[in-house]
């Protein structure tokens, strides 16, 4: 029984040897340790200049170009571009009033303005006049509201087609 027993322990040793072994009892391959290189550092732009001054953004609307900080909200209008944003009210003001050339500027409610039929400062030449209001919104947020006036027809219409248009509107009114 004794040489049953060595037998046996003889061929444990032999089978669980110095080897791992997979499921077939074949030796498994060895493998090589993984190494993970750490994912580079992204650096998030700040928002502000070091004078506390938004920064310019890559997004323009109709030759203006546009604050950090806005995320568009959702419109169904050629001419109406609306943004949302976490950014103070008073450094968005900050960040449009030098940029826009008008010569009407309206108060609004809770400390926001109005720019009216402005033209961006930036653009030389075929600038597109905009309403720009800006205001802010329930939960601390403002809100940013472009509107492209669109341009005066390069010719009139003649007296005859001008009376026709009127009549017409009249009409549909009614």
């Amino acid at each position: 029984m004794r040489s049953h027993s060595s037998v046996l322990v003889v061929a444990l040793v032999v089978a669980c040897g110095g080897e791992a072994r997979d499921v077939e009892g074949h030796a498994s391959e060895v493998v090589p340790p993984i190494e993970v290189a750490p994912a580079p550092e992204v650096a998030i732009p700040s928002l502000y200049d070091d004078e506390g001054n938004l920064r310019e953004s890559d997004e323009q609307v109709a030759g203006l170009t546009l604050p950090m900080g806005l995320t568009p909200n959702a419109g169904d209008e050629e001419r109406l571009h609306t943004y949302l944003s976490d950014v103070p009210i008073a450094a968005i003001l900050r960040y449009f009033g030098p940029r826009l050339t008008t010569g009407q500027v309206e108060a609004r409610p809770g400390g926001g303005a109005s720019y009216r039929a402005a033209v961006p400062r930036e653009v030389t030449a075929g600038a597109v006049r905009m309403d720009v209001t800006i205001m802010p919104v329930p939960g601390s947020r403002t809100l940013v509201e472009i509107r492209e006036i669109p341009p005066e027809p390069v010719t009139p219409p003649s007296e005859a087609e001008s009376i026709r248009s009127l009549t017409e509107t009249l009409r549909t009114a009614e």
